[in-house]
């Protein structure tokens, strides 16, 4: 059996081959892109550490516990889009030969609090600026940095229904 891994973007160049024998050719990156648009993903892992619900003090000085939400959506072929933490980001996403570039990342700038929260978002947006090729694995896209470090592991956000 051929198990087939889909390769896509990052914050870099990031090169684009699907796990084949290696009589395959290379993936399509715009087939691939095409099966992204549209879609968001929830981080689960962030460089190899669980996303955990933040403790921490609120304006009124009571415990407070949340979980915080880092996403990554591709809104359509040429963008990407997403939360981090307490900010949104976007960025332009093209192809350049066999890899995907994720350029002029930009994010809102709110104060995020507990600091905890500015911490996990700025793991987040480090994450994708290391991405060198992220993948479809079962549920997850994972976005693997240079160097074979921890990953990033997100799971598909449902969109909600029309009608």
């Amino acid at each position: 059996m051929i198990q087939r891994r889909n390769m896509l973007m990052g914050a870099a160049a990031i090169p684009l081959a699907a796990t084949t024998p290696a009589t395959d050719a290379p993936a399509e990156p715009q087939r691939i892109l095409d099966r992204l648009v549209g879609t968001t993903w929830k981080a689960v892992t962030i460089a190899g550490d669980p996303v955990k619900p933040i403790s921490g003090p609120a304006s009124s000085g009571q415990p407070v516990t949340r979980t915080v939400t880092s996403t990554l959506g591709f809104p359509n072929s040429v963008r990407v889009a997403g939360h981090s933490g307490c900010n949104s980001y976007s960025g332009a996403l093209s192809i350049v030969g066999d890899q995907i570039r994720i350029t002029s990342l930009i994010t809102t700038l709110i104060l995020c609090w507990p600091p905890a929260v500015m911490d996990q978002e700025q793991r987040f947006l480090a994450a994708l600026k290391a991405a060198r090729r992220v993948s479809l694995d079962g549920a997850f896209l994972v976005l693997h940095p240079r160097r074979h470090g921890p990953t990033t592991r997100l799971v598909r956000v449902k969109e909600p229904s029309r009608g």
